[in-house]
């Protein structure tokens, strides 16, 4: 069994993985769907991995389809498409949000008859010298997980979150102990993209600590909410809720669920020491 499995071998993945061998913690598995790591930053993400000994814990070619929470173990058993299953007692989802490339309505053969290259799964077989391109900014189909994840009491993530993605800071959920999340709800700011995932990951690595001692340990019931709602009373008032556009922030409801309304500054500093008292943590037995 892993101490911690981590799915997702792209920026936050490998940023993850660095993270766990400077402290010290090298029982970890990284697993990449994808033939190789990085996506749309592969050439320097292979570079770091390597140069920070992480190649080594990489499974490429591990399409993650489940996340099932064992209780009595406190553990995670997370099983791929090809049948194996891994267990940790850890799991962080360094899963992209935007992972998975949306394809335009316009795009089809019957309308364009070139190849289709995408920053995060470009064709490197194809070469666009010489030719005229086409570029359409069309963002991916947003993903905060990958595949069923069942958590304590058997408990769906999709049912948990039938009302709307939320989690502590973005990083944890209620009913979810032991699984972590990089790139969560409500963790882009208004004034910058969601790519600085530094804070995050020492945010991760602190509630890592704490199951040094303990078993488990997952955001309190309302904390995620009371994180979350503060934010997006501000945000209704905001143009991505009132300007009369369609964009990737909004749900089905209209209710922004990736977006928070603050500064930079407060998310580095909010995530600067994890508070016990915003989770339940179980002591070991």
């Amino acid at each position: 069994m892993y101490e911690v499995i981590v799915i997702g071998a792209g920026l936050a993945g490998i940023g993850m993985a660095i993270a766990l061998k400077r402290a010290g913690r090298h029982d970890f598995a990284l697993l990449e769907r994808a033939d190789d790591i990085g996506g749309a930053w592969r050439g320097s993400l292979r570079h770091c991995a390597e140069e920070f000994g992480v190649t080594p814990h990489i499974r490429c070619g591990a399409d993650v389809r489940s996340a099932v929470y064992d209780e009595a173990g406190a553990a995670w058993t997370v099983g791929t498409a090809d049948g194996a299953r891994h267990r940790a007692r850890a799991v962080v989802m360094a899963v992209g949000t935007l992972c998975d490339p949306a394809r335009p309505a316009d795009f089809g053969p019957e309308s364009f008859a070139g190849a289709a290259l995408r920053s995060g799964r470009r064709d490197r077989s194809v070469d666009p010298a010489g030719g005229r391109t086409r570029v359409t900014g069309v963002l991916g189909d947003r993903e905060f997980a990958r595949g069923t994840v069942v958590g304590r009491g058997g408990r769906r993530l999709e049912d948990a979150w039938g009302e709307g993605a939320e989690a502590l800071l973005g990083v944890s959920v209620s009913g979810f102990p032991n699984l972590f999340w990089l790139a969560g709800p409500d963790i882009a700011g208004a004034r910058d993209s969601a790519v600085p995932v530094e804070r995050r990951i020492g945010y991760v690595r602190q509630a890592l600590d704490v199951l040094d001692t303990a078993a488990s340990i997952e955001a309190r019931a309302d904390a995620p909410r009371m994180f979350g709602d503060g934010w997006r009373t501000l945000l209704r008032r905001a143009v991505w809720s009132i300007g009369g556009c369609e964009s990737w922030y909004l749900e089905e409801r209209r209710r922004i669920r990736l977006r928070m309304s603050g500064s930079t500054w407060w998310q580095r500093e909010r995530k600067r020491e994890l508070r016990r008292e915003d989770f339940h943590i179980r002591p070991r037995a």
